[in-house]
């Protein structure tokens, strides 16, 4: 049972990075970005986790919140990976995300949707961002450029289509 749940999720993860290659594709991520994606995903505490929680057998909350801090922590394409609180705790600081790690960020998201609806997002009335927009703590340098990026990529989609 648990080696066809690891065989399983393996190529869930496969199919993960394929459509983050993809979507990258669209955003101009660069490529070693993209074959780097979301390797920590294969170490043992991560691996063994995201199988479980994909296919709903992960209930111990301690565990998936670890799992995914650690996740958090070794992938920059994630804007809490950015976070900084300060030594009294009082000031929770955004540094800068440089251009390729915001493309791979944008690339992400959209591959995440793929993979969950079968679709990729409607980029222009995307429902997902426009719900986490605000919940975001980004530096405001780099949601300036996130807002470039997300309509180099809009554009890019209406030649397309």
């Amino acid at each position: 049972m648990k080696n066809s749940l690891y065989f399983k999720y393996f190529f869930v993860f496969l199919r993960h990075k394929w459509f983050v290659f993809l979507a990258g594709l669209k955003t101009k991520a660069p490529l070693w970005r993209l074959l780097i994606h979301d390797i920590s995903k294969l170490r043992p505490l991560e691996f063994k986790y995201y199988a479980k929680k994909y296919y709903g057998y992960c209930r111990d909350k301690k565990i998936a919140e670890m799992s995914y801090l650690k996740h958090v922590n070794r992938n920059p394409h994630h804007w809490q990976y950015y976070i900084v609180v300060d030594g009294t705790f009082e000031k929770i600081k955004p540094l800068e995300i440089s251009d390729g790690v915001l493309r791979e960020m944008v690339a992400d998201w959209m591959a995440v949707e793929k993979s969950f609806t079968g679709e990729w997002t409607d980029i222009v009335n995307w429902v997902w961002l426009s719900k986490n927009w605000d919940r975001m703590i980004i530096h405001p340098i780099s949601k300036g450029r996130l807002v470039n990026i997300l309509n180099e990529v809009k554009k890019r989609y209406a030649k397309d289509n």
